[in-house]
C-alpha cells in the first residue's frame, strides 16, 4: 500500500497524529493536522500572501550621474515605446511606474510613482539632464539604493513587480552586514530585480568583476538576471528583453564563471512556449547549440548582440530535457536559461510556475520566509500558481532537490525530498526538514512535478542561509 494507507485494497486511511477512523472510513483529524489520514500539518489560516502576475509597477533603479546621462536620455526618449511593447505581453502587468535615483556621494531620492507615461517621461528627461553634472564612479551605494526602495509608503507596490536596475556601477557596499540588512527588508512577495549594466571604458571589466559575480548571486534570489549592454543600445536591450520578464521561470542554475562548454540540461514542459538563453559576450566569442530530446540539433535565434551581451530564443516543438550547450570567451558569462508560456491575451497554454519559501517551524503556523535561517530547522515550502479562472488544480509538485555551497564557493552535501501537500496553507507543499551547514550558505533550490499533460516539470530559484535574528 502507498504510505498512509492500509487493509486488503489499500483502502482504509492509517490515522496518524491522533486521527481516529470513523465509521465511513474516513479519518476524524485532531485540530493542527489534515489530509486522508491526518498525515499533514494544516494551517490555521494562510498567510495572506496573495500570487499574481498582474497589477504591478515598473520600477527605475537609476544611476545619476555623468556615466549614465546619455543611457537615461535614451531610456526617456523609448520609455513609452518600452511600456507599448509590455501592454502587448500582456495588457493586465504593469499599471503603475515608479523611479528613485542614486548618486556617487550616497544620496538616494525617495521613491516617486506616476500613472502615466507622459509624466513619466517628463521626469526621466529632467532626471537625464541634471545627470550632465553630476559625478560618476565605477562603485556606487547600490545596496543602499536597494534597501531604500523598502522604506517608501509604495513600498507596498513592490511585491512582484519588476525593479530594473540601470547602473555602470558595480556595488560599492558589497558587504554581509549591507547584505542581510537589505535581504530583511525582502519578504515573501519579493519584486523581481534586474540588473541592466551598462558597461563604458570608464569602468573596466577588472574594478567590477567580483563584486558583479556576488552581486549576479544576490540577483538570482530575487529571480533577476543581469543585462550588460552599450549605452547605444539600452533601448533595444530593453524592447526585446523586458518582454520576456513577464512571469519568467527559471530552468537552470549555472556558476557565473562556468562559460566553456558548459552543458545545460532543461525538462520543457507542455506550457512552455518559449525559451531564453543569456551569455555575457559579443556573438562573435559565444556560441550556443540545442538538442532536443529526441537527439535532433535546433535552430536558435539571436533575439539581439549588445557586443557585452548576447541574448538567444527558441521556441521547443515538444516537451522534454532539452541540452543546451553554451561556450562563450567572456569571463564572467552570467549564463541563464528560462522561460515563459505563450501569449497571455490569447489564451494560450498556462506555464506552470513555482512559488518557493521556508518555514522554520513544523506546525499549524503559516510563517513562509524568502530565506533558510542558520540555526535552525528549515522546511522549503512550495506553491504552484494556477492560471487566472482556474477551477481545478493543472498540475502536481512530488519532489525537490537542493545543491548547497559556502559563500566562497565550496559543495556542500545536498539534498533531495519527496514533497507533501500542506492542508489550508498558502504554501500547499513542504519538504523534509535540513539545517543550513554554515551562514550565508547558497542554496539552489529545485521542485519538480507533473503538468497538466502529465509532463514532468522542473523550476529553479535561489536562495541564501541568512543569519537569525
Amino acid at each position: 500500500c502507498p504510505d498512509y494507507f492500509m487493509g486488503d485494497e489499500c483502502e482504509l486511511p492509517a490515522c496518524q497524529n491522533g486521527g481516529a477512523l470513523s465509521n465511513d472510513g474516513t479519518c476524524s483529524c485532531p485540530q493542527g493536522f489534515g489530509g486522508d489520514a491526518c498525515q499533514f500539518v494544516q494551517c490555521d489560516a494562510p498567510s495572506g500572501v496573495h500570487f499574481s502576475n498582474d497589477g504591478k509597477a515598473l520600477v527605475l533603479l537609476l544611476e545619476l550621474s555623468a556615466n549614465t546621462a546619455s543611457s537615461l536620455n535614451h531610456i526617456s526618449n523609448y520609455i513609452s515605446d518600452i511600456i507599448g511593447i509590455l501592454d502587448l505581453r500582456h495588457s493586465k502587468w504593469i499599471n503603475k511606474y515608479m523611479v528613485q535615483y542614486f548618486t556617487m556621494d550616497g544620496t538616494v531620492s525617495d521613491l516617486v510613482s506616476f500613472d502615466d507615461t507622459f509624466q513619466l517621461t517628463k521626469y526621466l528627461t529632467l532626471l537625464a539632464a541634471q545627470a550632465n553634472d553630476i559625478p560618476g564612479a565605477c562603485e556606487m551605494p547600490i545596496w543602499k539604493a536597494l534597501d531604500h526602495l523598502f522604506d517608501s509608503p509604495l513600498a507596498k507596490f513592490l511585491p512582484g513587480s519588476e525593479v530594473l536596475l540601470v547602473s555602470t556601477a558595480a556595488p560599492s557596499d558589497a558587504n554581509l552586514a549591507a547584505i542581510h540588512a537589505t535581504m530583511e527588508k525582502f519578504d515573501i512577495q519579493t519584486p523581481i530585480v534586474d540588473f541592466l549594466h551598462i558597461e563604458t571604458p570608464l569602468c573596466p571589466d577588472d574594478e567590477w568583476l567580483n563584486a558583479m559575480s556576488d552581486f549576479g548571486d544576490f540577483l538570482s534570489t530575487a529571480g533577476g538576471i543581469v543585462f550588460r549592454v552599450t549605452p547605444d543600445q539600452v533601448a533595444i536591450s530593453l524592447e526585446t528583453t523586458l518582454p520576456t520578464r513577464y512571469a519568467p521561470q527559471r530552468l537552470s542554475y549555472s556558476d557565473p564563471f562556468n562559460c566553456k562548454m558548459n552543458d545545460i540540461y532543461v525538462q520543457v514542459d507542455t506550457g512552455l512556449s518559449f525559451i531564453y538563453v543569456t551569455i555575457g559576450g559579443p556573438a562573435n566569442l559565444n556560441s550556443i547549440a540545442v538538442v532536443t530530446p529526441k537527439g535532433d540539433a535546433i535552430t536558435v535565434g539571436m533575439a539581439w548582440d549588445s557586443a557585452q551581451q548576447t541574448f538567444w530564443s527558441f521556441m521547443p516543438p515538444y516537451p522534454g530535457i532539452y541540452k543546451i550547450t553554451i561556450n562563450s570567451e567572456t569571463q564572467p558569462c552570467f549564463p541563464l536559461v528560462y522561460g515563459s508560456g505563450g501569449e497571455v491575451e490569447r489564451s494560450a497554454t498556462h506555464a506552470a510556475q513555482v512559488f518557493a519559501g521556508f518555514i522554520q517551524n513544523y506546525n499549524n503556523l503559516d510563517t513562509p520566509q524568502p530565506y533558510a535561517v542558520f540555526g535552525v530547522v528549515n522546511f522549503p515550502v512550495f506553491y504552484i500558481y494556477e492560471k487566472e479562472g482556474a477551477q481545478l488544480p493543472l498540475e502536481t509538485l512530488y519532489m525537490t532537490r537542493m545543491t548547497r555551497r559556502t559563500i566562497e564557493g565550496q559543495s556542500e552535501e545536498s539534498y533531495t525530498s519527496d514533497l507533501d501537500p500542506r492542508d489550508g496553507c498558502s504554501y500547499s507543499y513542504v519538504g523534509k526538514g535540513f539545517t543550513c551547514v554554515e551562514e550565508n550558505d547558497v542554496i539552489t533550490l529545485s521542485a519538480s512535478g507533473v503538468d497538466s499533460g502529465n509532463q514532468p516539470f522542473t523550476r529553479q530559484s535561489t536562495t541564501y542561509c541568512k543569519i537569525r535574528r
